[in-house]
């Protein structure tokens, strides 16, 4: 059954999803390390937690999901990978966000909220990287 799943997802997902789970870790950690053990704002803290999450996410699917469309830019990719971010990091912002405001419990335990709104976000991270990141596009072949 587990095999009949994973032959249904988009080539590579499965990667994608647990490099995702280590960036989690990386993310969740430091969020949870800065909120309660340093004070922060839970706000603050995410964008923190959330930059070392990119960096080590790309880092790795530069290396495991996508290593067949890794381009020879590592610049323009990572800028390409940045901006994708970013963006499902707006997104998983305002569901991180929205969690916060609307369950007053979430803001004892900031990992669930950063949960819901990581798996969502997910999705729109893997489509984008792999349209517009890790292209396979080298540098002599785009211009």
């Amino acid at each position: 059954m587990t095999n009949a799943v994973l032959s249904k997802l988009p080539k590579g997902f499965f990667a994608f999803l647990c490099v995702g789970t280590i960036g989690f870790a990386v993310d969740a950690a430091i969020l949870t390390y800065l909120v309660t053990g340093k004070g922060w704002d839970h706000y603050s803290a995410r964008l923190v937690s959330f930059g070392a999450a990119v960096f080590v996410t790309w880092l790795l699917n530069r290396q495991w999901t996508f290593r067949h469309s890794a381009t020879d830019n590592k610049t323009r990719e990572y800028s390409a990978y940045l901006t994708v971010q970013i963006i499902g990091a707006l997104l998983n912002f305002a569901i991180y966000s929205a969690c916060i405001f609307a369950v007053e419990w979430f803001q004892n335990f900031p990992v669930i909220p950063l949960a819901i709104a990581s798996l969502i976000a997910a999705f729109f991270n893997y489509y984008g990287s792999r349209r517009y990141a890790f292209t396979g596009i080298s540098e002599t072949e785009s211009g």
